[in-house]
């Protein structure tokens, strides 16, 4: 007999019980885990986001910063501080109480002025001083994550970035809700679209860039806006991964047209029989399916 048994009062039959209190629990989660594997109707309360190369974002803002160095290090051409200055002209006239006449003008002007400067100087300044200008504008948005008051730096880069702030799902009362990499994709992508560069290389995006910008849209943008069918259309001419008939779905299902939720949920399922969003689709589909009018 060990020195255990020989130690223990408990009567024989009590031994074959010690422990029981531990395959309660590994039993209980045993339990609660195959309850959680089994569909339940649940509403959406969010769409699916674009996956990010974390990797190469982060390759790609080293390049951003390299060239903002390079900007401040020695002046830029006049022309580039040109086109610099017509993107300031136009965002101020679009922050302020500017007639949509003097708007447009400024940005045709801020146009003319990135096409006379690549022409001189090639693209190469030209991206040097949108990395310089996005850095101001992420250095103000920071200023305004702190509740201050959108200073020049917000105003003339971001035009009317603040007061649509709230509509967008951006501003939380007087604060921004966006982080660095998120306000910094917004930026250029304003900047390329004010300057009619999006689709020209090298200033277009990259597909990470572009899921990084609609991963913003999308992540900070309310249920039930308009722009969010919008926001998806664009992403799937790019992102052929995008979970896109999920995405729809959760649309409709916030539509209230749950009909049609519950066909695109079905469809997506039976496109997607496995994989990250299996369960949740499932969970969506019934709660739509609940919700349907029934003929």
């Amino acid at each position: 007999m060990s020195a255990s048994e020989k130690g223990s009062t408990k009567p024989g039959w009590q031994r074959h019980f010690e422990g029981w209190q531990v395959l309660v629990v590994v039993g209980s989660i045993a339990v609660a885990a195959a309850l959680l594997a089994i569909p339940r109707a649940v509403a959406p309360r969010e769409l699916p986001l674009p996956r990010i190369d974390r990797a190469e974002l982060t390759r790609f803002e080293r390049m951003e910063a390299a060239r903002m160095a390079r900007a401040e290090t020695r002046p830029l051409p006049f022309l580039v501080r040109a086109a610099g200055d017509a993107l300031r002209r136009f965002g101020a006239a679009e922050a302020g109480p500017s007639d949509a006449g003097t708007v447009e003008t400024r940005r045709a002007a801020f146009v003319e002025a990135v096409r006379a400067a690549r022409q001189r100087h090639g693209d190469d300044l030209v991206l040097e001083l949108r990395a310089a200008q996005t850095a101001l504008f992420v250095r103000a948005v920071k200023k305004l994550r702190d509740g201050r008051t959108p200073d020049r730096e917000a105003l003339e880069l971001g035009g009317a970035f603040v007061l649509r702030g709230e509509e967008m799902g951006w501003m939380d009362g007087s604060r921004v809700r966006l982080e660095e990499d998120e306000a910094a994709s917004v930026f250029r992508a304003r900047w390329n679209g004010l300057a009619g560069l999006s689709d020209t290389r090298p200033f277009s995006p990259s597909l990470n860039e572009l899921r990084l910008y609609y991963r913003t849209l999308l992540g900070h943008t309310p249920p039930g806006s308009a722009e969010l069918s919008g926001y998806v259309d664009a992403l799937v001419q790019h992102d052929s991964e995008y979970p896109v008939l999920l995405a729809r779905g959760i649309i409709a299902y916030w539509d209230d047209r749950f009909a049609d939720a519950t066909q695109l949920f079905a469809k997506h399922l039976a496109s997607h029989p496995t994989g990250a969003w299996r369960l949740r689709a499932q969970n969506y589909l019934l709660a739509a399916y609940e919700r349907a009018p029934k003929s």
